[in-house]
């Protein structure tokens, strides 16, 4: 495995230049990743779409509002975890890096198996960027870290 630093993978040391493989595995956790081709998407809602959700829910909800306005939005391809952050995930990262504990998991005790999905965590906005970096990673700048949550 090719580090450039503690806990950090160089992922195209290991796969060189060529075509990114489907899928890898990730040396420090094992989770297993899957591509995502580069590509476009709307993100966010047009003013129309806003008036039609207001209609049908009968209120006006401020948050709607703040999809406004509809926009294209371009990623270059990336890798994300096939599967959601596990109990062990979560307790290795707490470990690994001194990251604050949230209840249930205290003393490294977890609600439910090892191998459950992870639940209950009290994200703040920096938190999936330092999961991120602990990994070697970044998170992707264009679309809010709040949306992996």
């Amino acid at each position: 495995m090719h580090t450039t630093g503690e806990n950090r993978w160089d992922i195209r040391s290991e796969i060189g230049r060529g075509p990114l493989p489907e899928t890898i595995v990730c040396p420090i956790d094992r989770a297993e990743m899957v591509l995502v081709p580069e590509g476009s998407f709307t993100m966010g809602i047009t003013a129309d779409e806003l008036r039609r959700i207001f209609m049908m829910d009968g209120t006006q909800v401020p948050l709607f509002a703040t999809e406004i306005p509809a926009r294209t939005i371009s990623l270059g391809s990336y890798y994300i975890d096939r599967y959601p952050v596990t109990n062990y995930q979560y307790h290795r990262f707490v470990e690994d890096t001194g990251h604050r504990e949230y209840l249930p998991m205290r003393g490294g005790c977890f609600l439910g198996s090892a191998a459950f999905v992870r639940v209950t965590c009290r994200w703040t906005p920096e938190d999936p960027a330092n999961g991120a970096h602990w990994l070697g990673f970044r998170c992707v700048k264009e679309v809010p870290a709040t949306i992996w949550q």
